[in-house]
Formats: structure tokens, sequence, C-alpha cells
């Protein structure tokens, strides 16, 4: 299979045609591979964050938490508005996502949700029926995690720092 095309930038620097003008720094970090990414995730981060299953393979991008393959069936039936779901194997992962998973993890989920809604279900009681499910994930303080995440990524928050600290 053919390489994909160079652009401008790169054709200079393969020899593919006149050296292009340097460019500015890149303004994240390179992310390592996804598969070591998610091959070196901490240990809660295995789990499933709704049922505590081992081997979570899935993940909801919107919330940066882990989940089984049965609960990622359930988030699916929540939309893409409420769960974005992606697989951690089969799924490419772009180094923004990365970053996302990165930010958020499944103790960082948890910890929010029981400090600003602790009367929302959670472990067992999200596995009672879908409805309990989209009560939690449509709240508004899963909303407010939601944003709380993107803001974080973006740099809004000191993402940096927050990170780290988690």
């Amino acid at each position: 299979e053919a390489p994909p095309p160079l652009g401008p930038s790169e054709r200079g620097a393969r020899g593919g045609g006149a050296a292009a003008a340097p460019s500015s720094p890149p303004t994240r970090a390179p992310v390592i591979s996804q598969e070591a990414f998610f091959g070196n995730r901490p240990a809660a981060d295995r789990l499933c964050v709704d049922c505590e299953a081992q081997d979570a393979d899935w993940a909801s991008l919107s919330h940066g938490t882990y989940l089984c393959t049965e609960c990622a069936g359930r988030h699916r039936g929540l939309g893409v508005h409420v769960s974005f779901v992606r697989s951690t194997t089969m799924d490419r992962w772009s180094s923004g996502q990365l970053q996302r998973m990165q930010c958020g993890g499944n103790g960082a989920f948890a910890k929010f949700m029981r400090k600003d809604q602790p009367s929302l279900s959670s472990g067992a009681a999200l596995l009672e029926s879908q409805e309990v499910l989209v009560s939690s994930y449509a709240s508004p303080a899963a909303a407010a995690y939601r944003s709380r995440l993107s803001s974080l990524c973006e740099g809004l928050v000191g993402a940096a720092r927050e990170c780290e600290d988690s």
C-alpha cells in the first residue's frame, strides 16, 4: 500500500521537494501510541466504571471513563450527546481523545459525582434499568463533569496541573 501524500511541511523534511519554512512548535506534547496508552492504564481504569467488571475495553470519551462490553452497549443507548463510546482496542484514537482520557479516568469521574451529586445512582444501582442509567448520566452533575473535563483538556482551567494532581 502506498504511503499517504506528503503535506508541504513534510516534503522538505523527507527530501520530496523544496525545504519548507520552519513550522511553529506543536501546541501539545506528543502522546504515546494508543496501544501503550491503554496498556499502561492504572488498575482502577481497567475496571468498568459502572459495574466494576474486569477488562474494561471500551470507553466513554464524554466522561473519560472505562466500560465493559455490556455497559458500553447500554451507554450507546444513551446517545452520543450523553456518552460517546469507543473501543480501546478496535477504534483509532486521536491524540486529543487520548488526552481527554488521561485528564479523566474512572476515579476522577466517581469522585466528582460523589461530591457534586451524592444522591445519584452508582455501581450496581446503575444496572437496575436503562432509566436509572439515563437519570445518572443525563443529570446536571454529569453534564457539569463533561463540561469540566472539556475545559481541562482545552487548557482553560490548568489541565496540566489538575491532571497531574488526579
